[in-house]
């Protein structure tokens, strides 16, 4: 028989119903094991090639957290955090937003420089386990932002770590308030019996500093006790 006559009859062959029903059950059958294990291998390739982009290019690498990174410029701490680089240097403190939580929580925003003099006030949660601790500074003449750690998260001013950091940024932040507190305090000279009137002269000062807001409550107390015991 020809081999067009028998191509003839496989086309009329498929017209019957019988044949198509089995044609289209063929059809939806699922692919084989091997052939679905191999699709979900390529699948994970891609995907794990996918992640390790998204990670170069929006966590560049980090410094190492610790005490005395780079002494020539000055800085004194450095700690890796959820989303931002904190770097203290002598006279002040900077906020760096890296990775791509930073990009969706701050934006495009660059590094935060806040000098010592400007802090009127700092706020420290400790990180658990199933949170996150911060770092808030307030700035004097600004609004103080009371949001917790759900406005932290936004916030240009704060710095969020993970438990494990929380020895070191308590560190930071006993090092910056007393650093803020000797930038604040006037300097003063020891009260002998002929300088009653400065000594008075002094409390004044810190008093007004005081009703300005430059000096918080605690602040004030501190500097008034070290002014009359020395």
């Amino acid at each position: 028989m020809p081999l067009i006559d028998l191509w003839k009859i496989s086309i009329q062959l498929t017209q019957f119903p019988v044949v198509k029903d089995i044609q289209e059950a063929i059809q939806e059958l699922p692919p084989p094991v091997w052939v679905q294990l191999v699709q979900m291998i390529v699948l994970a390739i891609v995907l794990i090639f996918i992640l390790y982009f998204l990670y170069r290019l929006f966590w560049p690498t980090f410094p190492k957290s610790g005490v005395d990174m780079d002494k020539s410029s000055g800085k004194i701490f450095s700690v890796v955090g959820v989303q931002d680089l904190l770097e203290v240097f002598e006279n002040k403190v900077a906020i760096t937003p890296k990775g791509l939580g930073a990009l969706v929580n701050k934006g495009l925003k660059g590094t935060k420089e806040i000098p010592f003099s400007s802090i009127g006030a700092i706020q420290f949660k400790k990180a658990g386990f199933l949170t996150n601790g911060y770092l808030q500074f307030s700035i004097v003449g600004g609004n103080e932002n009371t949001g917790g750690l759900f406005a932290a998260v936004r916030d240009e001013n704060s710095f969020l770590f993970r438990v494990r950091d929380n020895d070191q940024v308590l560190k930071i932040k006993e090092f910056i308030s007393s650093e803020v507190l000797a930038v604040k305090t006037p300097q003063m000279t020891a009260p002998t019996p002929t300088a009653t009137s400065s000594l008075s002269g002094e409390l004044q000062n810190l008093a007004d500093l005081k009703e300005k807001g430059v000096l918080s409550e605690e602040e004030f107390q501190a500097a008034k006790k070290k002014l009359i015991e020395e």
